[in-house]
């Protein structure tokens, strides 16, 4: 396998290395190939399902109230990171693999848009290690569904390694951020309460109305 990724080109770097492997792999292993392209399309529906759940989930109003700041930590770390994505983008517009290099093949049809930092990746970690700074050990799963969801979109040839590498890294940085910062606790903070007042207030509008 080695000996024909590296007769493909003499410009082959770790990055164009890696997934041309993983895509000879999956064209030799056809069930492999069609989980990764489930988890490359679909893997980061988990993570919206669980923030659904959790935050609908009943228990007694300190436990509701302390799950729903986690998923507004995630979600304010999400939207960090995105922010600081978007930028990067525009400065620096990376090619996918399945543009810059004729041998590697979009398993699943993606725009060709900028492929550096993987936002997929960098929203999965992100949720991950909020999940664990909160001490809520589904984080660690999460964590290793990262991984995998990270290695599916190699391997479906949208993004190197360094593309899923960068987006675990800023992913980690906007969570820091986030739980760190005044601003990150501050900002969780106002949106329950946002949130708690829209719902008390459409709660009295519909016992009128009824």
């Amino acid at each position: 396998m080695i000996r024909k990724i590296l007769a493909e080109g003499k410009e082959n770097t770790v990055d164009q290395i890696v997934s041309k492997g993983l895509q000879l792999l999956l064209r030799k292993h056809g069930r492999l190939r069609s989980v990764f392209v489930i988890i490359a399309r679909f893997g980061y529906i988990l993570y919206i399902l669980y923030g659904l759940l959790e935050w609908l989930r009943p228990g007694t109003v300190r436990e509701r109230v302390y799950r729903r700041h986690t998923l507004l930590y995630c979600l304010c770390s999400v939207a960090a990171g995105s922010v600081v994505s978007f930028g990067i983008g525009r400065v620096w517009h990376r090619k996918r693999p399945f543009v810059q290099n004729k041998h590697i093949q979009d398993i699943i049809p993606h725009e060709a848009n900028a492929s550096f930092p993987s936002n997929h990746s960098m929203n999965a970690m992100a949720v991950s290690l909020i999940l664990l700074s909160r001490h809520n050990l589904l984080g660690l799963p999460f964590l290793i569904w990262s991984g995998i969801l990270g290695l599916a979109r190699i391997g479906c040839g949208i993004h190197y390694l360094t593309d899923v590498l960068g987006g675990f890294a800023l992913g980690a940085g906007s969570a820091a951020f986030v739980r760190r910062s005044r601003t990150g606790g501050a900002a969780v903070s106002r949106l329950l309460w946002y949130y708690h007042i829209a719902t008390t207030a459409v709660s009295v509008w519909w016992k009128k109305c009824h």
